[in-house]
């Protein structure tokens, strides 16, 4: 919670916070009053300067389960951007357990004034606890995917059936219409049998499910992930 503003009986009272059983109870000082058909904001903490770091990530098409399909039309990936708010103990930000709701996320523009630059629903985080904020879609950063190859074959499976093999090969255009360079997450994630044969950006297995690629994309340019996945199902 946020306000520009706060009533002369809070300027130089506190919030007092308290864990009661397996939840955390908020006191605000003195009263305040609420207004037919208006929106009135109480300050929980003053405000913090924290360290934060933000991602963009470009998630892959592959299905989670199942056959993997031929497809040859190129398509639009959206490009997401995340703020991870880092919160470590001992700290003013990081010892606050922080109530879940609704996060505003601004940035100061030119002017000097605060902008909002997304909106994430936040969940209850205990002290110590990073913040991951979903702030929505680039602008200035887009991708574009395209299968460029496909080859399968059908085998007998032991015990009966058959056992199906695909290797397909993808092409990840990035371009980044903005003047600072940016890293983008390509992820790619499946169950069962599958693995990256060969890429142009050094793969990163993060579990068992999710391989992620991180590509630089220059100021004004773009950058070209190729890679190769084998599927079995």
């Amino acid at each position: 919670m946020s306000a520009a503003r706060a009533p002369a009986a809070y300027a130089d009272a506190k919030m007092s916070e308290q864990k009661v059983g397996e939840f955390h109870l908020y006191s605000l000082p003195g009263r305040t009053t609420l207004l037919p058909g208006l929106t009135s904001s109480v300050a929980l903490f003053d405000p913090a300067t924290v360290k934060y770091t933000r991602t963009f990530e470009a998630r892959g098409q592959i299905p989670y389960w199942g056959a993997l399909q031929q497809f040859g039309e190129e398509t639009d990936v959206p490009v997401e951007i995340t703020y991870v708010v880092q919160r470590a103990l001992k700290t003013e930000f990081g010892d606050r357990p922080l109530a879940g709701g609704v996060t505003h996320i601004y940035q100061a523009a030119s002017s000097g004034r605060h902008q909002l630059v997304g909106e994430s629903s936040l969940d209850h985080t205990p002290a110590g606890e990073d913040l991951h904020l979903d702030a929505g879609t680039a602008f200035d950063v887009t991708a574009k995917r395209l299968q460029t190859s496909y080859v399968s074959r059908r085998d007998s499976a032991q015990g009966g059936g058959w056992r199906y093999t695909a290797t397909a090969d993808y092409q990840v255009t990035l371009k980044n219409a903005g003047a600072a360079a940016v890293s983008v997450d390509v992820l790619e994630q499946r169950a069962g049998e599958w693995g990256v044969v060969s890429s142009s950006v050094p793969p990163q297995k993060v579990s068992s499910t999710l391989t992620r690629f991180r590509v630089l994309v220059p100021a004004g340019g773009q950058a070209v992930l190729k890679y190769r996945v084998k599927v079995i199902w």
